[in-house]
């Protein structure tokens, strides 16, 4: 079967053992800097949204480097900590993130369940994002899956996956590798990455933790990164065709003989 990379992907269901470890989808937009007031006052009416999806809410600092370039063409570097809520379901395995540049939805293989609900979950940040902050541009959007499985249970995922992207990587003897390819989408840029890590690795850290085993991954990462105006109904159609690109390169890629079956 052929990558499918431009029209419309059919809806598949995917019929080998899902290999899922994390689904992320998110969108980055000129600065709101109400978001970032610590006291919470500037985002209550957008939680009151989110409220029954998320009940639970706590801020964050995520940790960045400015860098400044100096009259004599030196640069420096300034640690800074910007705020971040984070809102999680009352079972925790879905997590939004807000701060003032951006928002994103985080969620494991045990709360995941089909890439339909995962692209209404995006719409309603969306939505409330737009209603409660009215951000004049959106800057990226994209739509990530995080695929992960060991090659030491006997089940190695590489005996059922496209052979494109195995090629000289179903070697016994091999210690690790990583590869990367970039396709254009009619949704954006397809960063497609496959590989092995050895015991211990990440191709990863902010997605993948090291694991005891090796293990086989694939990543598949929509994204778009045209600069436009904050449109909801532009965004949400955007990432709901990002979701069901993943979810197509996701079928193309795990084409073994069914034992289960996950829109």
């Amino acid at each position: 079967m052929q990558i499918p990379l431009r029209g419309s992907p059919p809806h598949q269901p995917i019929l080998s053992p899902p290999l899922l470890l994390r689904a992320l989808a998110g969108i980055r937009f000129s600065s709101v800097l109400k978001i970032g007031d610590e006291t919470g006052a500037g985002i209550a009416d957008f939680q009151d949204v989110v409220r029954s999806l998320y009940p639970f809410v706590q801020l964050e600092h995520e940790q960045a480097l400015r860098f400044e370039v100096k009259q004599d063409g030196s640069i420096d570097s300034f640690p800074e900590r910007h705020p971040a809520w984070r809102f999680q379901d009352k079972h925790k395995r879905w997590r939004m993130s807000l701060t003032p540049t951006s928002a994103y939805l985080d969620v494991g293989a045990d709360g995941y369940d089909s890439w339909g609900e995962f692209s209404s979950r995006m719409a309603v940040i969306v939505d409330a994002v737009a209603e409660h902050f009215s951000p004049g541009l959106v800057l990226h959007s994209g739509v990530r899956y995080a695929n992960l499985a060991s090659v030491d249970d006997g089940k190695d995922p590489r005996a059922t996956c496209a052979r494109e992207l195995v090629s000289i990587t179903g070697n016994p003897d091999l210690v690790h590798a990583d590869l990367q390819w970039r396709f254009a989408v009619d949704e954006g840029l397809l960063i497609l990455r496959s590989g092995l890590l050895p015991p211990g690795t990440t191709y990863d850290p902010v997605v993948v933790e090291p694991r005891p085993d090796r293990n086989w991954y694939l990543d598949i990462d929509v994204v778009n990164a045209d600069m436009r105006d904050f449109d909801a109904s532009e965004i949400k159609q955007s990432v709901e065709s990002q979701s069901a690109r993943a979810h197509a390169i996701y079928c193309w890629a795990m084409s073994g003989p069914s034992s289960s079956k996950v829109s």
